[in-house]
């Protein structure tokens, strides 16, 4: 992995299966490092979306991995209010998985919607 962002004949954004991309793998099984390194790339996408809609930093929050989130939210590229097919967003995720740095890291961001619902309301 080290070798990788010495190259200038890699490409960052290759789409596997179901439309994800290495840093989302990576993202969301959590592994830091990984994600670390392909962040260090100028022309990564840092938003990818897959076959369901759902963005790398939401899903990414769905699996619990707080420590790469508070990685992805260092980006201001970032998209912050994404929202999953259920209206449930990056805050909601954050809070529900008691990821107290993610919350605040949010709360300081002016891209997200404090006042955005779910389908249930």
């Amino acid at each position: 992995m080290k070798l990788l962002p010495e190259r200038n004949n890699v490409n960052p954004n290759p789409l596997g299966k179901k439309c994800t991309t290495s840093l989302a793998k990576a993202a969301q099984k959590g592994h830091e490092e990984v994600v670390k390194r392909l962040l260090e790339y100028l022309d990564i996408n840092p938003n990818p979306v897959d076959d369901d809609g759902q963005t790398l930093v939401l899903g990414t929050a769905q699996e619990g991995h707080g420590e790469v989130v508070k990685m992805l939210l260092a980006r201001v590229d970032i998209y912050s209010n994404t929202m999953d097919q259920d209206g449930q967003t990056l805050l909601f995720w954050s809070a529900y998985l008691r990821h107290e740095e993610v919350v605040n890291l949010l709360l300081k961001r002016v891209d997200v919607d404090l006042n955005t619902m779910d389908k249930d309301g």
